[in-house]
């Protein structure tokens, strides 16, 4: 799992980006089994997490951010849900 972490300050890791100056439209695959190419894209980028987080938190609902898909963002964002619940909410078992 991807742990939270914050992203660089305005978008100032964008300039750093692996897809700097490469065309969006790669990142927004047309077919979904090409998705799995373009993830592959991302992978040694230096601010993949930092691109993850902004798509996280702006809730980027299309496209491949951060080497993740909208399915996989969904999920982080489900198990994150599900730590925080469980953080705010610790079980209580007295006998």
């Amino acid at each position: 799992m991807i742990e939270k972490s914050a992203y660089l300050d305005g978008e100032e890791w964008r300039n750093r980006a692996r897809c700097n100056g490469t065309s969006p439209e790669l990142f927004f695959p047309a077919i979904e089994a090409e998705q799995e190419v373009v993830k592959q894209f991302c992978t040694g980028c230096p601010v993949r997490q930092d691109c993850l987080e902004y798509a996280l938190e702006t809730r980027q609902d299309h496209g491949v951010w951060g080497g993740t898909t909208e399915a996989d963002r969904r999920r982080i964002i489900k198990q994150r849900g599900a730590k925080r619940k469980v953080r705010n909410n610790p079980r209580k078992d007295f006998m």
